[in-house]
C-alpha cells in the first residue's frame, strides 16, 4: 500500500499542486524581474541547442556549429540584459 501511494497517489497530487500554483498565479507574484528574465533566457538557448539537435546544421564557424555560436552571442547578451534588468 505505502509502494502503491508514493509510486502513484503522491506524484500526481504533487502535479496538481504545481498546477494549482501556476494557475493561482501566486507564483508568479513572488518571482522577482530577474527570476522571470533568467527562465525566459534559458527556455530560449535550450530551444536553440534543441533546434541544433533535431537539424544538425553542418556549417562551422570558430570550429563550432552555429547553433552554438549564436547559443554563445545570445548568452553575452542576457548576461549584459540581466544587469540591466537587476540594476535598471
Amino acid at each position: 500500500m505505502r509502494l502503491a501511494t508514493s509510486l502513484g497517489a503522491m506524484p500526481s497530487l504533487r502535479c496538481c499542486s504545481y498546477l494549482r500554483g501556476l494557475l493561482s498565479g501566486v507564483a508568479l507574484l513572488q518571482a522577482q524581474k530577474t527570476d522571470i528574465y533568467l527562465t525566459g533566457l534559458g527556455a530560449l538557448l535550450t530551444s536553440i541547442y534543441i533546434y541544433g539537435l533535431i537539424f544538425r546544421p553542418r556549417l562551422r564557424l570558430l570550429r563550432m556549429g552555429v547553433d552554438s555560436l549564436v547559443v554563445l552571442v545570445l548568452y553575452g547578451v542576457g548576461i549584459a540584459g540581466l544587469i540591466a534588468v537587476a540594476y535598471g
